[in-house]
């Protein structure tokens, strides 16, 4: 700092940048939790995000231009999508089925 600014400015950085880093660190592994419940909030098992990913690291999709890998993606989720209404219907019907015979 050139002799322009007190020492006790220096030491007082660390403390409050770790104030900062901590907030962060705790907001990104609060966000990391709260994306693993979206393939169950969309009726999928939990693994699937994964097995798409690995799908689009493969070969030949590696190769492909980002914007035909985000257009892969946003199918592949939009079929989750379509297909989580028949899966909790099928839900549905199973545990009212199973409520019901044991009536």
């Amino acid at each position: 700092l050139h002799n322009r600014a007190d020492e006790a400015i220096l030491k007082s950085y660390t403390p409050e940048r770790k104030v900062v880093t901590q907030a962060l660190r705790d907001l990104s592994v609060d966000n990391f939790h709260r994306g693993l419940l979206i393939p169950e909030a969309m009726g999928l098992p939990p693994n699937v995000p994964e097995i798409i990913s690995q799908g689009l690291q493969s070969q030949p999709a590696s190769l492909l231009p980002d914007t035909a890998k985000k257009s892969l993606l946003e199918t592949a989720l939009g079929l989750g999508r379509s297909l989580n209404p028949m899966m909790m219907m099928a839900k549905g019907s199973s545990s009212s089925s199973s409520s019901s015979s044991s009536s």
